[in-house]
């Protein structure tokens, strides 16, 4: 309930954002009576009424209840990297734009390749094994493991005298934080979607972006 709690507060919040200002990145603008609600509207700014917020929100809401992960400000974030908590920062934009401009620390690893795949930005081919091979690289943690001869097995559990090996294995409990360009872009959607299919507990997806870092003032990174 506390969690479904705080995903409905902070979609109110980035609704109330996005009602006050219209993205750079829309194309178009269209009317909200003729908005088919049931999908996401990507590539669309709504018209600046009470209807087109509730769809927006409603449309984050349904996106963070469907991916099963939790969402993060902007402020919150922010606190996080100058308390340098430990967690791992996704830029899920393509490279020539992580390369301009992304939020420090992050790491890059592309999710869908652009407008011509629909309002979802859906993994393209190698994608998903490139953010598989990133997670491995800075979520992993290492074990003792203690060989037992009964069983002639390794094992987490402590035995007294037994042979020992360090391992690295995945922390399913780290703490990852996604974010693509801004609010209504899907990149960032589907990328923590997939993290959570994959066992990860401690899932965000930062909505405001890129876009929502810099208008809130705050530095980026350029390479």
């Amino acid at each position: 309930m506390k969690k479904r709690s705080t995903i409905l507060s902070l979609v109110l919040a980035a609704a109330l954002v996005f009602c006050m200002s219209v993205s750079v990145f829309a194309e178009e603008i269209v009317d909200p009576a003729t908005v088919d609600t049931s999908s996401v509207q990507s590539y669309k700014t709504l018209k600046n009424n009470e209807v087109s917020c509730e769809t927006f929100a409603m449309d984050l809401y349904r996106q963070a209840k469907e991916g099963k992960y939790d969402l993060v400000d902007t402020a919150t974030l922010k606190g996080w990297l100058d308390k340098k908590e430990k967690m791992v920062v996704i830029d899920t934009m393509p490279a020539g734009w992580y390369v301009n401009q992304h939020i420090p620390t992050a790491l890059n690893s592309v999710v869908g390749g652009g407008p011509e795949n629909g309002p979802k930005f859906l993994f393209q081919g190698g994608e998903k094994e490139a953010l598989d091979k990133l997670i491995k690289a800075n979520c992993s943690k290492k074990v003792k493991k203690y060989y037992n001869k009964k069983t002639k097995k390794w094992q987490t559990k402590k035995i007294k005298g037994a042979k020992t090996k360090t391992v690295k294995v995945l922390d399913k409990n780290a703490k990852i934080v996604v974010y693509c360009g801004f609010t209504k872009c899907q990149r960032s959607h589907q990328g923590a979607m997939y993290l959570v299919k994959k066992g990860f507990k401690n899932v965000y997806r930062y909505p405001g972006g890129i876009s929502g870092w810099k208008d809130a003032g705050y530095s980026i990174v350029k390479e």
